[in-house]
């Protein structure tokens, strides 16, 4: 995508306003501006900072010049390169470099100028042939529910569980440092002390609410956390779930657990073989999972945190970064998510949302 001075002004000013907080100012940029074409990702934001500070150039280098002309040969040369990838989509730079003996610099200026991007297979939860139906049906719910009442998404407790560790998340692919000479740079792993800190989230009308629970985890350590925090964290916010929804993992299914929730939300509780049955390996339907988590562990593993502590502070200052306006747009976002599974008759749909 090719932005404007104007866009990268933009990305520039809300990346202060964000306190140099890249992943949080590409967030703003969307909320922002939700009628523009394309959204820069954190990348984006800071290869804009990073120029800026080297050269003083606001534009990439590498904007093609409006009109440049092109002679024949330039024209036989795009012709190969794009038959070339169009024979094989999945072929790397170099294979096609290799292949018709064109530099890879030429062969990434045909693609940028194509408008052609490298898209990423998508990892997705694996589904079995009877999980299609129970899908079916709770976005059918949720989707009716919604119509009979415009406010019935946001009195929904919705749960989830996830580890922060000290490993955090390390991808290979976006990890690179820029330089004249490979400086061999590594990074550790294999960790002497480690720690793993497990947090329960839950997304009730404008709030998300974080816990910190024991690392392992039974039904008697979650009912004690239902019965003696959970109402307190519930009271903290001044919030009182109409209906409560948590997975299927099996420290949720223990009978005590059951009927616990069935007198606290009877009839009103989403759960595995709950009054309102959960589809089971449905992250794509969660808002924790499709949301929260990924956007935190972002901000929290921006670069790595030096002790459990300091963990545990980029959480609760990533749920700081979570707006009304931000979760008005998740309850629409699963409304969208429930509609395309329906269409998709309970298969994988999210190749549908980009």
């Amino acid at each position: 995508m090719v932005y404007t001075s104007t866009d990268y002004t933009e990305m520039l000013i809300l990346y202060g306003e964000c306190n140099r907080n890249a992943v949080l100012a590409a967030r703003v940029y969307r909320e922002r501006f939700p009628n523009r074409d394309s959204y820069p990702d954190k990348n984006v934001i800071l290869r804009a900072i990073h120029r800026c500070r080297e050269s003083g150039n606001l534009m990439p280098s590498n904007v093609e010049r409006v009109g440049r002309p092109r002679d024949v040969r330039n024209v036989r040369i795009e012709e190969r390169v794009l038959a070339a990838i169009r024979a094989n989509p999945s072929k790397s730079t170099r294979q096609v470099e290799r292949e018709i003996h064109i530099p890879r610099s030429t062969v990434n200026r045909i693609i940028r100028t194509e408008k052609m991007h490298p898209y990423h297979k998508r990892k997705v939860q694996k589904l079995e042939d009877t999980d299609y139906r129970l899908r079916m049906d709770f976005c059918q719910f949720i989707l009716d529910s919604n119509d009979a009442d415009p406010n019935f998404l946001r009195g929904i407790l919705w749960t989830d569980e996830s580890l922060f560790t000290r490993e955090g998340c390390f991808n290979q692919h976006n990890s690179h440092w820029y330089a004249e000479e490979n400086p061999h740079m590594t990074v550790d792993r294999n960790f002497q002390k480690k720690w793993k800190i497990n947090v329960w989230g839950g997304i009730i009308g404008d709030h998300v609410i974080l816990y910190e629970l024991p690392e392992t985890m039974d039904s008697t350590k979650y009912l004690t956390f239902l019965r003696d925090e959970l109402p307190r964290l519930l009271g903290e916010v001044n919030e009182q779930p109409t209906w409560f929804q948590h997975d299927g993992a099996p420290s949720h299914y223990a009978g005590t657990v059951r009927d616990f929730l069935n007198g606290v939300y009877p009839q009103c509780w989403l759960g595995r073989n709950g009054p309102r049955r959960w589809p089971p390996r449905s992250p794509d339907l969660t808002p924790l999972d499709f949301f929260v988590w990924g956007n935190f562990k972002e901000m929290v593993y921006f670069d790595e945190p030096q002790n459990q502590m300091e963990t545990v502070a980029r959480i609760h200052a990533a749920q700081t970064t979570v707006t009304p306006e931000t979760l008005e747009t998740v309850r629409k976002n699963l409304l969208k998510r429930c509609q395309l599974c329906l269409q998709e008759n309970g298969q994988h749909f999210e190749h549908l949302l980009d």
